[in-house]
């Protein structure tokens, strides 16, 4: 975590989100100051939306009023300290409704002894499916966030595990070439905890709705398949540990994916499933095309589905707080590929991401004026450098 001020109230927040930003700012000048004698590579990618909902519902952001006060910063650096040992590390800047966040994505170093083994040891990012190692890279996908049927906050992945991994490349006959990852070690995990908690009668905190899961004895792997065919490629993905919170001893994940690119197509899609005994049980599943009408206009559509079964929960007093399905329809232009304006509309059935407050759900359970649709719409811009 990065540093901050410990205390009570709300001084030693704002005294938090002081130190945060002035952690960044000062990670910022440091590096351009070090980048002028070093072989030290600097990189950075944000944006910024604005997403305005319906029926008195929340979603990605976006509130019923409109809201313009997301945006952020990641700022990635990379330090080439030999021909077989580099650091990466990154840092994020978020503005909110709520106020700011700075947070530490990923700090590791590599050690390569060839293309086929490449060790990797700190805080990793996590290799998993298409979108886990690029989570914050808006000029690398058609909508302004992740399809959330794999990438919302559920717990079915984190960004990053902190331990000890090795990956590589692998080349066959025919131009078909392997991609591995292996890893060991924890990973923690946003999770949308407030429907799931209704449902099983348990308290839980309406102030703060992302809460953090961690998993501990992660073991886990990615292997890719890259085909004769430029811009196909298709793989699986999985790992197993163990939830600190819930002390399930089970818990387990699995991935596919197939993506293919090129100037003009990117169609990504993949499925997922995670399992947690006395926990829950998730099947997540996502479409994502999009086509290049011209050199600078871009049309995108989207598909996503999560399902959620809670264990002990046979028939939930209000299923659409397990269930989510969207649609959602895009247009892009890009000025080039490094700056992208973004519009898109989204149409969302359940309650699993998409809904009120949490502190007004029992009101509206019992009167039945839970609104289970949601409309979005987003409009933003996503930059890198």
């Amino acid at each position: 975590a990065l540093p901050c001020a410990f205390g009570i109230g709300a001084m030693s927040t704002l005294r938090c989100k002081i130190t945060g930003f002035s952690f960044l700012m000062a990670t910022s000048l440091a590096t351009v100051l070090l980048a002028e004698e070093s072989s030290l590579q600097i990189h950075g990618f944000g944006g910024w939306v604005f997403a305005k909902t319906n029926h008195g519902n929340i979603y990605l952001g976006g509130l019923p009023e409109g809201n313009y006060r997301r945006a952020e910063l990641s700022l990635n650096l990379e330090d080439k300290v030999s021909d077989q040992i580099r650091i990466v590390a990154q840092t994020d800047f978020t503005q909110t409704e709520n106020g700011h966040d700075a947070r530490l994505d990923y700090a590791f170093a590599e050690w390569r002894l060839s293309e086929k083994l490449r060790i990797r040891a700190g805080k990793v990012k996590l290799p998993f499916g298409i979108y886990s190692e690029i989570t914050d890279v808006g000029t690398l996908r058609p909508f302004l966030r992740l399809p959330q049927g794999v990438y919302g906050p559920i717990g079915l992945a984190g960004e990053s595990y902190n331990g000890i991994g090795i990956t590589g490349t692998l080349n066959g006959s025919s131009r078909w070439s392997y991609g591995y990852d292996l890893y060991a070690g924890g990973m923690d995990m946003e999770k949308f905890l407030p429907p799931e908690a209704f449902l099983k009668g348990q308290p839980f905190a309406t102030t703060t709705d992302i809460e953090e899961e961690s998993t501990r004895n992660l073991l886990g792997g990615r292997f890719t398949v890259h085909t004769p065919i430029d811009g196909l490629e298709f793989g699986a993905s999985a790992y197993a540990g163990t939830l600190i919170e819930s002390g399930s001893p089970h818990h387990a994940v699995g991935a596919l994916h197939v993506s293919f690119l090129d100037d003009r197509w990117s169609v990504r899609s993949e499925l997922a499933y995670e399992h947690s005994p006395h926990d829950l049980t998730a099947r997540g599943f996502y479409l994502e095309p999009a086509f290049r009408i011209t050199q600078h206009w871009q049309v995108a559509g989207q598909f996503n589905r999560l399902t959620t079964a809670l264990s002990g929960v046979p028939i939930p007093s209000e299923p659409s707080f397990l269930e989510h399905r969207e649609t959602a329809i895009g247009l892009n232009y890009w000025l080039s590929p490094k700056l992208v304006f973004k519009t898109s509309f989204h149409r969302v059935n359940g309650n699993r991401f998409a809904g009120p407050s949490p502190e007004s759900y029992a009101q509206l359970v019992a009167a039945g004026q839970l609104q289970h649709e949601t409309s979005l719409f987003m409009l933003g811009v996503n930059f890198s450098f």
